[in-house]
């Protein structure tokens, strides 16, 4: 297994694009966790229903024998958005916690990527993306879920982001991971020479 790396970012920012691309270019990629019945509805219940999808999808990436690259980080997605959630007051503090539980003691190995691509782009250029796609996710057009989230991200890709409920050993196998920042526009040739590093 040669987990290379996860496209990590907010949605709208291109990382299924980026990923449909090198696809092309001959990586097994492993697609985010569809949207499940929860979202949208209950917003504890969806990310309980993440968490079990994105450890089945984790598994999967650890039975992979090719070069394999990920839409999205599903250990890291989990974490920002439950802080997301919490945030803005869609999850309670005790649901939170439970969540932390949930991922500390899930009983699974996780399988980490070698580099993690940070994509990240102009707020208004991800609202747009959004738009043009015309799909109605969750809460997508809604401009404070979208500062929330893209700001969560933006710490993250600068260490400031400390996820304070999170197994400490998980949390720095997290944060040795290198990052690279990356736009939706960037040349794929630039992307492919990060993958062969």
């Amino acid at each position: 297994m040669v987990y290379k790396a996860a496209i990590i970012g907010c949605h709208g920012v291109g990382k299924t694009t980026l990923a449909k691309r090198l696809e092309n270019k001959g990586f097994k990629v492993f697609n985010e966790a569809v949207i499940n019945k929860f979202t949208d509805k209950n917003f504890f219940l969806n990310e309980v229903q993440m968490i079990n999808d994105n450890i089945l999808i984790n598994e999967a990436i650890g039975r992979e024998e090719s070069v394999s690259i990920s839409d999205r980080f599903a250990f890291l997605d989990i974490l920002i958005y439950v802080e997301g959630f919490y945030e803005l007051g869609w999850i309670t503090a005790e649901q939170r916690r439970i969540l932390y539980f949930l991922v500390n003691h899930a009983g699974h190995d996780w399988i980490f990527p070698e580099k993690l691509l940070c994509m990240n782009d102009d707020k208004q250029l991800i609202i747009d993306n959004i738009r043009r796609r015309g799909r109605k996710g969750l809460k997508e057009s809604d401009e404070k879920y979208l500062d929330t989230i893209h700001g969560l991200f933006e710490k993250f890709y600068s260490n400031e982001l400390i996820f304070e409920h999170l197994n400490p050993e998980l949390g720095e196998k997290i944060m040795r991971i290198p990052k690279h920042l990356i736009k939706g526009m960037d040349d794929l040739n630039k992307v492919m020479k990060l993958l062969e590093e």
